[in-house]
């Protein structure tokens, strides 16, 4: 996603919900195996000495996939994937999905999955990392850093000492780096609060319309 996929804050945030009846789904795992080796070497002279033979591991990892394809109450037809979910589905389920993302951008990623016909919900709130503002370990490192280092300057600058307004620098700096990670921790938060909010709305609303039929 791009910069026009971010939600800075919770007033950007929009939120739409496909719903339809199951017609197909495909169910597959991906399996990946990973071969690290390390050690090994030794040292020989004159035909004494000794080896040590690398040790090699082998790791294996899999994630499960699912894809529905649904057919809306419109006649349109919607696929969605899901990833590492044992989410359970058939042919003739009516099911909702509830997409998010940034108002500007009219799109969404897919954050929850409800199962009207088993009443069964799950939400992916991993998914959220992708609209979040981010801080990459340079930019706190920098934060961090560089902080110290402008007060420094500004020290000897304004008041012709520095003594002192490193260390206030770098309090500083500490200090920025965690309100920027508290800030984007209290909107996940505010974000996920909206999701369930949704999802609740739309079970509700799934049953007052089977009622009604």
């Amino acid at each position: 996603m791009g910069k026009d996929f971010i939600v800075t804050n919770i007033d950007e945030l929009n939120m739409f919900v496909r719903t339809g009846t199951v017609i197909d789904h495909q169910q597959s795992v991906h399996s990946s195996t990973t071969v690290t080796t390390s050690g090994g070497g030794g040292f020989l002279h004159q035909g004494s000495g000794y080896v040590h033979a690398p040790t090699t591991t082998t790791s294996t990892s899999s994630e499960e996939k699912l894809r529905i394809f649904l057919r809306r109450d419109d006649g349109t037809e919607t696929e969605v994937e899901f990833w590492d979910t044992p989410f359970g589905v058939r042919e003739g389920h009516r099911v909702s999905v509830v997409y998010a993302g940034p108002k500007a951008a009219n799109k969404g990623v897919a954050v929850a999955l409800i199962n009207h016909s088993t009443n069964n919900d799950e939400l992916f709130l991993r998914r959220l990392d992708s609209m979040l503002p981010k801080m990459s370990g340079c930019l706190a490192l920098s934060l961090i850093l560089g902080t110290p280092v402008l007060f420094v300057l500004l020290g000897a600058l304004l008041f012709g000492s520095a003594a002192g307004v490193g260390m206030l620098g770098l309090i500083a700096g500490f200090a920025i780096v965690i309100t920027k990670l508290s800030k984007r921790k209290n909107l996940a938060n505010a974000v996920a609060t909206e999701i369930r909010a949704k999802v609740s709305e739309v079970i509700e609303q799934q049953k007052t319309t089977s009622h009604a039929a």
